[in-house]
C-alpha cells in the first residue's frame, strides 16, 4: 500500500513539474526581447484580413492529407511551386505532387481559410496572371486566401492582382531594412516563426501576423494557441 502511494505521489509530482516547465517554456516565448529603436509603422494595406478561423493545419500538401483533414480544420496551409504550371507540394521532388487546379477542386473552400506558402520566390507577370486565372476558374474566394512569400516585389505584384499577402521575415536584426521591405511589399501581414514573434510585435505593433510553430506536446499547443489568440493582430496560427 505504501509503495502504491509513493508511486502515485511520484507520478503526481512529475506531472506537476512537467506542467509547470511547459507553461514556463511557453511563457518565455512571449517575454519582450527587443529593446532597440522605437516601433515603426510600415504602410498598412487597404484590405483587412477577416478569416473564419485563426487556427489551422500545416502542410496539407497531398490530396490524401487534404481529404483527411478538410472537414476537421477551417484553416489549411499548403505549399505551391511553379514548374511549367503550378503544383501543390513542399518541393519539386515530392512524388505525390498534384496540380493546383486539382487540389483546389477537392478543397471545398466554403467557410474555410487558406494559407498558400509560395515556394517559388519570383514569378513573371504572365505567371501571376496564370495563378489568378486558376483561382478565378475555380470560383475560389480570394478573401479567404493569404499568399506567403519572402520576396517584397512579388508580394507587391500579387497585392496589385487582388491577393492578400504575407511577407516572410526570417531576419529582424536590421529593423529599418525590415520596414523598407514591408513598405515595398505592401503585404497584408507578416509571416514568422514563434521565435521571431515577440520582437516583430514590438517593432510593428499595428501589423497583422500569421505565425507558425511546431509543437507535439498538447499542453504546449494549448497555451501557445491561447497566448497567440489573445492578440487580435494574429490572423492565422499553425501549431502542428
Amino acid at each position: 500500500m505504501k509503495n502504491s502511494s509513493l508511486i502515485l505521489l511520484v507520478l503526481l509530482l512529475t506531472a506537476v513539474i512537467f506542467t509547470a516547465y511547459t507553461y514556463m517554456e511557453v511563457r518565455a516565448k512571449f517575454v519582450p526581447s527587443y529593446f532597440g529603436a522605437a516601433a515603426m509603422s510600415p504602410v498598412k494595406p487597404n484590405g483587412e484580413i477577416n478569416f473564419h478561423s485563426r487556427f489551422g493545419y500545416h502542410m496539407a500538401d497531398s490530396l490524401d492529407v487534404l481529404n483527411k483533414i478538410k472537414n476537421k480544420y477551417s484553416s489549411i496551409e499548403f505549399d505551391v511551386f511553379y514548374a511549367n504550371g503550378f503544383w501543390v507540394a513542399h518541393n519539386e521532388r515530392e512524388a505525390d505532387k498534384v496540380y493546383l487546379e486539382t487540389w483546389l477542386s477537392a478543397s471545398e473552400p466554403l467557410n474555410k481559410n487558406f494559407w498558400l506558402d509560395l515556394k517559388t520566390e519570383n514569378l513573371s507577370a504572365a505567371q501571376i496572371d496564370e495563378l489568378f486565372s486558376i483561382f478565378l476558374k475555380q470560383n475560389f474566394p480570394l478573401a479567404s486566401l493569404i499568399v506567403e512569400t519572402p520576396t517584397p516585389g512579388l508580394s507587391r505584384a500579387l497585392r496589385e492582382r487582388g491577393f492578400f499577402t504575407a511577407l516572410q521575415v526570417h531576419d529582424y536584426s536590421n529593423p529599418k531594412e525590415v520596414e523598407e521591405r514591408l513598405n515595398l511589399a505592401r503585404a497584408s501581414a507578416i509571416s514568422c516563426s514563434i521565435s521571431k514573434y515577440m520582437p516583430l510585435v514590438q517593432m510593428f505593433p499595428n501589423m497583422d501576423l500569421i505565425v507558425y510553430y511546431k509543437a507535439v506536446n498538447p499542453l504546449k499547443k494549448y497555451w501557445m494557441k491561447k497566448r497567440l489568440l489573445s492578440n487580435p493582430h494574429v490572423k492565422l496560427i499553425l501549431l502542428n
